[in-house]
């Protein structure tokens, strides 16, 4: 027997037997519609679109913090020579999203860096999302699909709700953030939608454990929408106990082979400390920020509970008969009280974010409400659709909207020439932007002096600086340039420098020159949030280094602070100028083989 939500008029919830098959809301009964129903025609059309995007030579358009994607392929690099996540290096985020990375990249070799990265948690919530999805299908098709496609829509493109820079283009930043971000949408979907007890223990084990290998704060609010299920009985307490029991043996069983969990434990330890003074946020930024979200979904969330005002005064009246925990669950499995527990998990979430797929996690939820009352029959019926329209369009729009401008941009950019730096350099730009990049930094070459002094005093040359496009072509450009000087460096003094250190917020150098990856040093390297001290390992690392290259152009607050952090390993070594963007500090021996 297989149970199925319904609610009725007041939104309460309640579980009801049904065996049978529920119909098509829209009578498509033709093999036709029956093939174009099938979620597993879009799942299989996504994975072939998907797959033969990172077989062509796509250039796409540079966005903000491109820069990013260099984090996934460093990581990759590490990988392959034998590191791995926390254990070896220091992450911002959890080991599964590098795995993800360095398996893709194995599979899709040309494949373009920042798709590689986007999709990298595909391989783990995309058959979680088929599982939950194929529960849902059980009954009925059209609600599946309903589920479906939002998932592969923001799952699809490189691209935030949010957009940093006016400019069009593709976004580097917030990639660990969008993986969250869907993997909580799977685990809502499975919370709501999926009531088979094996399935149901198989999928949140799964989901729970992504979340924890990919970023803790989505864990942490998956671990609060879990709590509520069990309040709400949307899921038994066994099938709860079951399911971390089988988490909890999956990761003890990684870290005996690995150690990767405990290192992992220890790494999030230091970007707690890291970030003490912002660690929660403040709420009310994602909350006013997104206002044409949360004011419609909180109207929306009131207007639920004044509806089921005669659930709620049978609550508080005496005499009722139900007990504590009957009350409990009745007034947890409120539509308005979900809805208001969703909103507050997607403003924690965003609280810790600067913005990537925000409050799609209301997908789920209002299918699930808008499902319920199909065909909008009763009390207050349009306004309760109209609500849940507006809280959940301006993201999609907004989405589609960059998702449109970036195509249409894309037919007339020029690709960037910068073949050292290989498949991180497949972008394009406007023809006037990459011009503006190759003046740019020669004016920071021809003026160190005064970034300097702007660095040090703790500004940016622009309060915007790593989400303009024109600066990711300039960091590419004088990434394609330290790759050139290296080469000519060791071609001229026959020698060959075997670890080295940037210091900088990535480290694409080992990577693109085929070098051995120094150990425990941290990968996106962001000052007060992502750079543990120098101490320990990491300093014995440091100083084993053969070379630290120091970018010139432009000197910025954070490489200002890596200098000085990493003083006590440079002040044995020589400084030289490698090219006119960048100083290279060598060993002693390695100075004086040069010098011969």
């Amino acid at each position: 027997m297989t149970n199925t939500l319904s609610r009725n008029d007041t939104g309460t919830a309640r579980r009801s037997a049904a065996p049978a098959r529920m119909p098509y809301r829209f009578g498509w009964q033709s093999s036709f519609g029956d093939i174009a129903l099938s979620p597993a025609l879009w799942i299989g059309a996504f994975v072939a679109m998907a797959c033969l995007a990172l077989v062509l030579p796509l250039r796409l358009p540079v966005g903000g913090s491109y820069w990013d994607v260099t984090l996934y392929s460093d990581a990759a690099w590490r990988i392959a020579n034998g590191q791995l996540p926390n254990v070896d290096f220091f992450t911002p985020a959890g080991p599964l999203e590098y795995f993800g990375f360095a398996i893709l990249q194995a599979l899709f070799p040309d494949g373009q860096v920042a798709l590689l990265a986007n999709w990298g948690v595909i391989l783990v919530a995309l058959p979680l999302m088929a599982g939950a999805i194929a529960q849902v299908a059980h009954h009925n098709r059209i609600l599946a699909l309903a589920l479906l496609l939002p998932f592969l829509y923001f799952a699809a493109f490189p691209v935030n709700t949010t957009e940093a820079y006016p400019m069009p283009g593709i976004d580097g930043y917030g990639i660990y953030n969008r993986h969250a971000a869907l993997l909580l949408y799977v685990l809502l979907t499975v919370i709501l939608f999926t009531d088979h007890a094996r399935a149901q223990i198989a999928l949140l084990a799964g989901v729970m454990l992504a979340l924890f290998f990919t970023k803790i704060t989505g864990f942490a609010v998956g671990v609060g929408l879990i709590v509520h299920a069990i309040f709400a009985g949307m899921v038994h307490r066994r099938t709860i106990w079951f399911a971390s029991i089988a988490a909890v043996a999956v990761a003890l069983a990684i870290d005996f082979q690995t150690g990767i969990v405990t290192a992992y434990l220890s790494d999030i330890a230091t970007l707690a400390a890291l970030n003490q003074d912002g660690l929660l946020g403040e709420l009310r930024k994602p909350f006013l920020y997104r206002l044409d979200v949360t004011a419609p979904a909180t109207a929306l969330a009131l207007l639920l509970l004044w509806n089921a005002r005669p659930v709620i005064a049978g609550l508080f009246a005496c005499g009722t008969g139900a007990g504590f925990w009957s009350r409990i669950r009745t007034a947890a499995d409120l539509d308005g009280v979900w809805l208001l527990s969703v909103l507050t998990g997607c403003i924690v979430y965003e609280s810790q974010n600067a913005g990537s797929l925000e409050f799609i996690l209301l997908w789920p939820l209002l299918l699930s409400i808008l499902y319920t009352r199909w065909p909008f029959s009763g009390r207050n019926a349009v306004a309760i659709a109209v609500l849940a329209g507006l809280a959940i369009m301006p993201v999609t729009v907004s989405h589609a909207n960059r998702i449109i401008r970036l195509a249409a941009v894309s037919l007339k950019y020029q690709p960037l020439q910068e073949k050292e730096i290989g498949l991180l350099g497949t972008v394009s730009a406007r023809q006037d932007l990459i011009e503006r990049a190759r003046i740019m930094n020669a004016h920071y070459a021809d003026n160190r002096a005064a970034f300097d002094k702007l660095a040090a005093g703790g500004q940016y040359q622009s309060y915007l600086l790593y989400s303009e496009p024109g600066f990711q072509l300039s960091w590419m450009m004088a990434t394609a340039e330290a790759v050139r000087a290296i080469r000519s460096f060791e071609a001229r003094h026959n020698l060959r420098i075997n670890q080295l250190i940037t210091l900088d917020f990535t480290d694409p150098l080992p990577a693109l020159l085929g070098r051995r990856p120094v150990l425990h040093m941290s990968i996106g390297r962001t000052e007060g949030r992502s750079i543990p001290p120098l101490t320990g390992m990491r300093l014995q690392a440091a100083h084993r280094a053969d070379a630290i290259l120091s970018p010139r152009c432009p000197v910025t607050p954070t490489r200002h602070y890596l200098v000085s952090m990493f003083e006590p390993v440079l002040r044995d070594r020589v400084r030289q100028r490698l090219s006119p963007c960048w100083d290279i500090y060598l060993k002693p021996g390695l100075a004086r083989a040069a010098a011969r």
